[in-house]
């Protein structure tokens, strides 16, 4: 276990419930009761942070196994699990743990619980999202409660409630919510206000249709028709 009088974690090793500043590899930042491990590897230097605070600060690169992260900036690298507070993600891959708030510019995000913040582009793999702001990127599948999708492309599971803003809807299970704009190419449909947009197929059970293009779909008895005239407007 390697102790510093300056509390500064900056030679390779191994550190066990330290508290003070991490300057390794282009990381750097304040941490609390922290276990981790600094590897100087051939191309890279490298941190596997195996529990403890992440304060404050930048990391370079790297593997998060667990722990909990106040705030930061996130460059690059493995979050195995634990709970992120807020700060800037800037691209990564994330495994699975809980987002609580905060800035997800980019990456792959695998499963894991998302609770409030906004999103700006990467591959959603799956979980849950509870709240927030989508911006654009790739949504594979998992479960959406809530929240505001501007932009991107879904391509399953299941939607709750919201606000869709516009993007492109390819199968999935719609609940309720409020969609404003964009290109619906298959699934359910199981209430909700639709207000403009292109439907291409898929099964419409209830809900409010006020205006759009409706190229085909079904019911659920299969009839080529709404379900629910009076709601269909235009």
């Amino acid at each position: 276990m390697k102790k510093s009088a300056k509390n500064i974690a900056c030679s390779e090793g191994r550190y066990e419930n330290f508290s003070g500043v991490i300057m390794w590899g282009g990381t750097e930042g304040d941490v609390e009761n922290a276990t981790f491990t600094l590897e100087d590897l051939v191309d890279f230097k490298s941190i596997i942070f195996h529990s403890g605070i992440w304060v404050n600060g930048i990391w370079e690169d790297g593997a998060w196994e667990k722990g909990t992260w106040k705030d930061g900036v996130w460059k690059r690298g493995v979050w195995e699990g634990g709970t992120w507070e807020y700060g800037t993600w800037e691209k990564g891959y994330w495994k699975d743990g809980t987002w609580k708030d905060g800035n997800w510019e980019s990456g792959i995000w695998v499963s894991g619980t998302w609770e409030n913040g906004d999103w700006y582009g990467g591959i959603w793999g799956n979980g849950i999202w509870k709240s927030g702001g989508w911006k654009d990127g790739t949504w594979e599948k998992g479960n959406w409660e809530n929240g505001t999708w501007i932009a991107g492309v879904w391509e399953n599971g299941t939607w709750e409630s919201g606000t869709w803003e516009r993007g492109i809807w390819q199968d999935g299970i719609w609940k309720d919510g409020i969609w404003k704009d964009g290109r619906w190419y298959a699934g359910n449909w199981e209430g909700g206000n639709w207000k403009d947009g292109v439907w291409e197929n898929g099964i419409w059970v209830a809900g409010v249709w006020e205006n759009g293009i409706w190229k085909t779909g079904y019911d659920k008895n299969k009839c080529t028709r709404i379900v629910n005239p009076n709601n269909w407007k235009n």
